[in-house]
């Protein structure tokens, strides 16, 4: 038996070196799915813990200096700002902001006097009052918790005491179902104490909240404080340097000033009680009116920069007041950490400085034009001064210095003609300073912003002409010479804003159908390709096809043959139509200026404001002009006329709506003006509620019964404030916000930007989603209204 069971063994076991492979197949295929999933998870523990690292890592914002910067042109006044930071590390990237404070608090600040408070202490909470009660809020003294309950929601309390009063965390939850900020001055929050003075720690109240307080003596940068007491973990904002924001885990909103209000304040206050008083307003002022009205963002790594931001005044009695002392705000966010730097701004200089033209410009090497300046030095002394220009660059480096006028003496109390010729400057934006070349007093500032140059091609593939035109800053501008070449047939423009491209003359006459590639050289400088492409049509040479003729011919035989067997109708009647007397025409001359004066006249006599007019209210516009009322115009002649400006770049076309090129100075796109026009044509036919068009941010909003709609006119030029500006204003269920686009293309382009996997977008495609925020093409905002109304 084991004899017979060794040769069947023997039998039924496999040899060679396939059955070896064959028994270490499962084997190895199992390494290889083990090795790969432990890549897997190395790389996805990796991507966590690079992850866990940026947002656990700190970062630093040092305030370096902020100034009073002139801004706009000598006839359009703007206030602005430049602002030196220091951010640090280097390694990563930061989203700044810069705004200015327009919309301050207006709830009910309450003050909590803490009865065991030193003396110190109850002088602080006095003259806090006071502080406040000058900016104009209603601010009140309560000194006890228990009064917490009669609290107005949506308003502040603010606890100056060294520890958390009696109860205070027993009623928490009060505050928080009235959406109430608490803002706590304090050395130990995580210690409560009594009345009668005993203590407890509360440190697991503030663990279940998501907040840590950890022990420092860090020194303040932007505050007069000596040292803060601790810092809070878990803040996501960081008010100046030593301030924290925190939004808890339970949706508390707590805001922190890690001092002690009842030792010696001296101790703490490099200015002692006026120190004290100045640090709670500033951090109070930081929070309050974090709320801004224009403003500009940057995406920079860490390192040493200047940022800038202008704003239109408001407009009173028909004449813009610039203000030369306001308020503004630098905001710093990385890994979802925002550092807060609240600036006051004044105007530390005697005299002005202003382009000629509004900003951005071109460089020298595409424009080959010099910038002109107005200089008004206004100094004590009424005497010529020597004056240097001072050019810094975005990290606050002088990159340009030369004498004013050639070192001549500049008269000191009339306006002065200088110029600027900006060679070496690469795209970005520059602050200008005038200086005293003895003593390096500062007379005057301006700012000055490179361009990009940006060429659009408007093709009319029927005429053979591809117009192109050159902008910069969204407007169109002039370039001093320009080649255009398609392959190896090319031409050359000098001094023009558009330039029109016979492409009929390469090809001897139409134009097929395909994909054309257009090199732009403007001026050996800036290189661009154009690409346009025609669509395929059905032409003639497709039906002379033989079956195509074939049945040509069956189809004209059998016409023939019906209208011969046709019966013949007898007509009933006759008309005589007598001959007319030939009808005499007069011809009416009007020059480019007249046309564009006939669009001021007509928004002159409506009240509008840069609106876009149809061929009937152009017509009205040129009789006006002409002074004939009795004139007539057809159609055919004015839009002969029309075409003539727009071919010369003094009009602008859309939708069958016409507009003087020269409005998108004033900050609008032609298709941000014919979506307003549309929308105010729709609001006037259906009685609708409306506001003007904005001019800080071009929007609207039209008020129903139930609800108004803030709507934003969109610009491929202004994503990134709209973005921002929408974002701020979300939550208000009394407001639907509605981002408006003049195409589908329009906005099947700003749905791609969504996708760029910045907090900002993703937050914004996330409101869109819930039906918080609502993406129209004009088209359908129109017919949504009028369902709306009917």
């Amino acid at each position: 038996e084991v004899e017979v069971k060794k040769v069947k063994e023997k039998k039924i076991t496999p040899k060679g070196p396939i059955v070896l492979l064959g028994k270490l197949l499962p084997l190895l295929v199992l390494l290889a799915i083990g090795f790969f999933a432990y890549l897997k998870i190395s790389s996805v523990l990796l991507a966590l813990s690079q992850q866990a690292t940026i947002v656990e890592k700190p970062f630093t914002v040092t305030p370096l200096s902020s100034y009073y910067v002139d801004s706009g042109t000598r006839t359009e006044k703007l206030n602005a700002v430049a602002a030196s930071l220091d951010i640090e590390p280097v390694d990563r990237q930061y989203d700044v902001s810069l705004g200015f404070l327009t919309m301050p608090f207006n709830g009910i600040v309450y003050i909590y006097k803490d009865p065991s408070l030193t003396p110190n202490g109850k002088e602080l909470v006095d003259s806090l009052q006071e502080e406040l009660v000058k900016r104009g809020l209603v601010a009140s003294v309560i000194s006890s918790t228990q009064s917490f309950t009669q609290l107005k929601s949506e308003s502040i309390l603010i606890v100056p005491s060294d520890y958390l009063p009696d109860s205070m965390v027993s009623r928490i939850d009060v505050l928080r179902s009235k959406n109430i900020l608490l803002f706590l001055i304090s050395k130990d929050p995580s210690v409560q104490k009594s009345y009668v003075g005993q203590t407890k720690f509360v440190s697991d109240f503030w663990t279940s909240e998501g907040v840590s307080f950890k022990p420092s003596l860090k020194k303040s940068q932007a505050l007069s404080l000596s040292y803060a007491e601790y810092e809070v973990e878990g803040a996501s904002n960081t008010i100046y340097d030593v301030s924290y924001f925190v939004l808890s885990k339970s949706g508390m909103r707590y805001l922190f000033l890690p001092v002690s209000v009842d030792a010696s304040i001296s101790n703490y206050y490099k200015g002692g009680k006026k120190g004290a008083l100045s640090d709670i307003l500033k951090v109070f002022d930081a929070y309050i009116r974090s709320s801004v009205g224009d403003k500009v963002d940057y995406s920079v790594s860490g390192g040493n920069y200047t940022f800038y931001a202008d704003w239109k005044p408001e407009q009173s009695s028909n004449k813009l007041e610039k203000l030369e002392s306001f308020n503004a705000l630098l905001t710093v966010t990385s890994a979802n950490r925002t550092y807060y730097v609240p600036l006051e701004v004044s105007k530390d200089y005697p005299g002005y400085a202003h382009f000629q033209l509004p900003m951005p410009v071109l460089p020298y090497n595409i424009t080959n034009e010099e910038s002109l300046i107005e200089l008004f030095l206004n100094p004590k002394e009424n005497a010529y001064k020597r004056v240097k220009l001072l050019v810094y660059d975005p990290s606050n480096n002088v990159v340009d210095e030369r004498d004013v006028n050639d070192a001549v003496p500049i008269p000191p109390n009339i306006p002065f003609k200088a110029t600027y010729i900006n060679k070496n400057l690469s795209t970005g934006t520059y602050i200008l300073s005038f200086v005293d070349a003895r003593t390096a007093h500062t007379y005057a500032r301006t700012v000055l912003e490179i361009g990009q140059l940006e060429v659009k091609g408007e093709p009319d593939f029927d005429k053979g002409v591809i117009n192109f035109t050159f902008y910069v800053g969204g407007r169109p501008t002039q370039v001093s010479q320009a080649t255009i070449s398609y392959k190896d047939f090319k031409k050359t423009y000098t001094g023009v804003q558009s330039a029109p491209f016979d492409l009929s003359e390469y090809f001897k006459g139409s134009i097929p159908s395909g994909t054309y590639d257009f090199k732009v050289d403007v001026e050996g400088a800036v290189t661009q390709t154009v690409t346009l492409k025609r669509v395929p049509r059905t032409n003639i040479g497709a039906l002379l096809k033989p079956t195509n003729i074939a049945m040509l011919l069956i189809s004209a035989a059998f016409y023939v043959f019906a209208m011969f067997i046709k019966r013949k109708e007898e007509l009933p009647f006759s008309i005589d139509i007598p001959d007319f007397a030939p009808v005499e025409y007069d011809t009416k001359e009007i020059t480019e200026e007249q046309l564009i004066e006939a669009f001021e006249q007509v928004n002159k006599f409506y009240k509008w404001k840069f609106s876009p007019l149809n061929l009937d209210e152009i017509k009205k516009g040129i009789s006006t002009v002409l002074g004939d009322n009795e004139l007539v115009l057809n159609d055919f002649n004015l839009e002969i006329v029309l075409n003539h400006a727009i071919a010369s770049g003094k009009l602008i076309e859309k939708d069958g709506y016409y507009l003087p090129s020269s409005w998108q100075d004033y900050g609008f796109t032609p298709d941000q003006l014919v979506m307003f026009r549309k929308i105010r044509d729709v609001c006037v036919d259906l009685a609708i509620p409306f506001k003007p068009l904005s001019k800080s941010f071009p929007s609207t909003t039209l008020t129903f019964p139930w609800q108004k709609f803030d709507i934003y006119l969109y610009s491929p030029y202004n994503k990134a404030s709209l973005i921002k500006s929408i974002l701020s204003r979300v939550g208000d269920e009394t407001r639907a916000q509605i981002i408006l686009f003049s195409s589908e293309e329009e906005l099947d382009k700003f749905e791609k930007v969504l996708s760029d996997g910045t907090q900002q977008s993703s937050l914004l495609r996330s409101y869109i989603d819930n039906e918080l925020v609502f993406i129209f093409t004009i088209d359908d905002l129109i017919k949504h209204i009028k369902q709306l109304k009917s």
